[in-house]
């Protein structure tokens, strides 16, 4: 072999030991083996999906929680049966005790039946618990009996009483001559007035002796009276003319106008009361 050649395929076999020793350096320092740490290596490995949640199960699940959330609003706001129950006894309560001091047991006030007294020429309308009795030429109307409370705080039996005359007797006079007008007087007007009959008329509070108390109402036609005033002894005392009263009495009191004393603050919301309003409304003068 020439010596030129043999040179050449030296050179050859060097340069062939040479990249492989490079092709091997390359592979050894890509190598992962236990215990090194290669933290420019980066794993290449595929991330997995997650699987999504098919949509008919999240709306589902959306109706549920949304139920839940409003069952808990509607527990915590509405009260429990035994709550409300708790909560509306004190005002049931409340009532009995109003009902005890507001003339309790009259019954229905509606004015279902109808009096008429050809005597006095005069008709009106009452509920049916009320009486109606003409005696010497006066019609007394009474209430059931029931309890209230008189104006030095007692407590009396008795009952709601309306008198109605022509003509004032010297007894009634007495009681007419001591009172005074509690407030201005008030303008009613009646429901079905007769023909030629006025269709307004005054009505009066008077207290006993001083317009601080509550004795008797006095309906007296074309007298508008203030607070304090008084009709005086000698009204109505024509033989034509009516007298028309109501008051709290009872039945140790045997004169007509006699009454027993309220408070000027409780005697108007008492059912007995704002009843013989009515009645004296539904009048009928002919």
């Amino acid at each position: 072999m020439p010596e030129d050649e043999s040179i050449e395929t030296g050179d050859k076999q060097k340069v062939d030991l040479e990249i492989n020793y490079d092709e091997n350096y390359v592979d050894n320092e890509q190598m992962n083996l236990p215990g090194e740490d290669h933290h420019e290596a980066t794993p290449q490995f595929k991330t997995k999906k997650p699987k999504k949640i098919p949509k008919k199960i999240l709306f589902v699940l959306g109706l549920i929680l949304f139920a839940i959330t409003i069952g808990f609003a509607v527990w915590k706001l509405v009260p429990s049966k035994n709550e409300t129950a708790n909560s509306t006894q004190p005002e049931q309560t409340t009532e009995q005790t109003t009902q005890s001091n507001n003339s309790q047991g009259l019954g229905d006030a509606s004015l279902t039946e109808e009096y008429k007294s050809d005597f006095l020429r005069i008709s009106f309308k009452h509920p049916s618990s009320w009486t109606v009795n003409e005696v010497n030429d006066a019609i007394i109307v009474k209430s059931p009996d029931f309890k209230y409370k008189q104006n030095n705080g007692m407590e009396k039996d008795g009952f709601f009483k309306i008198y109605i005359k022509k003509g004032a007797t010297d007894s009634d006079g007495k009681y007419l001559g001591r009172g005074y007008a509690v407030a201005p007087s008030e303008k009613i007007t009646y429901s079905e007035p007769a023909t030629g009959q006025r269709t307004e008329t005054f009505l009066t509070d008077f207290g006993l002796d001083t317009p601080d108390n509550f004795a008797y109402f006095v309906v007296q036609g074309n007298f508008d009276l203030k607070k304090g005033d008084t009709l005086g002894p000698n009204f109505a005392k024509e033989i034509d003319a009516y007298l028309i009263t109501g008051g709290f009495s009872s039945s140790d009191q045997t004169e007509n106008l006699a009454t027993n004393i309220l408070s000027v603050n409780e005697y108007k919301t008492q059912e007995a009361y704002i009843t013989a309003i009515e009645i004296i409304k539904s009048l009928k003068l002919k």
